[in-house]
């Protein structure tokens, strides 16, 4: 029993020395929806970035506000972090299902009567991205296309942060120190460019729209994305990240 003991003390230690850190997302080019989305749209399109969950989920809407017919290329768009360049295009096929393992043929193995030769079936589906999408005159399309490439952030000037905390229920509150940040002093920025055709067959035109994001405020704190309410955590521009 003793050793069961320790191991739980352990993992309880180990779980309240983790550090989370809340990010949330600012444009020096768009603007925030009622969702807090980051907005920008012109005569042609609007678009609407969304970032969510650990390590920000980024969620890209792109409305097509003229009568012809948009393209948008994914090949030829990417988020830009740090200089490097990640293309929203997945190269990979991306397989989900259910592996079924032929349980006959192990059962005769085991009996002597069969090579251990073990036959499986897959019962699923096979994802493979798209590079490019086509946008009908006055439609939407919505795309997923990756987390943002980055790991917790470092040397954040902690000596200016906020101690706060917000209530979770009744006598039951939730610490952190907040961080706020300008553009020229935010830890993190990254710009999203994104190459988009219009018009029909041998007529159409090449554009591409970018737009640049920086990190505006940073929480520190131990309580996990459970420990917040929803109202703080599920919104389009903040995202968590842990080690």
């Amino acid at each position: 029993m003793k050793p069961i003991l320790l191991s739980g003390t352990l993992a309880l230690a180990l779980s309240s020395c983790t550090q989370f850190q809340y990010l949330t997302v600012s444009g020096t080019n768009l603007v925030k929806n009622e969702r807090n989305e980051l907005t920008a749209e012109n005569d042609t399109l609007k678009i609407q970035y969304h970032f969510a969950d650990y390590k920000g989920q980024m969620g890209i809407g792109v409305y097509n506000k003229t009568t012809e017919l948009l393209e948008i290329d994914w090949k030829k768009s990417a988020i830009i972090v740090d200089g490097k360049a990640f293309s929203y295009f997945n190269t990979n096929a991306i397989i989900s299902g259910v592996i079924e393992r032929d349980s006959l043929q192990w059962r005769k193995y085991l009996r002597g009567l069969g090579d251990p030769v073990f036959l499986a079936s897959l019962n699923g589906s096979v994802w493979i991205d798209q590079p490019t999408q086509f946008i009908p005159p006055l439609a939407y399309i919505y795309k997923a296309p990756l987390a943002l490439p980055i790991e917790q952030l470092q040397n954040l000037p902690e000596q200016t942060a906020k101690k706060e905390r917000t209530l979770l229920a009744e006598d039951v509150y939730t610490s952190y120190n907040k961080m706020e940040f300008k553009k020229d002093s935010s830890p993190l920025t990254f710009r999203s460019y994104l190459t988009f055709r219009i018009g029909g067959a041998g007529s159409q035109k090449e554009f591409t729209v970018e737009h640049n994001f920086y990190v505006s405020e940073v929480w520190k704190t131990t309580s996990g994305p459970d420990n917040f309410p929803e109202t703080m955590i599920n919104r389009g521009d903040r995202f968590y990240l842990q080690p």
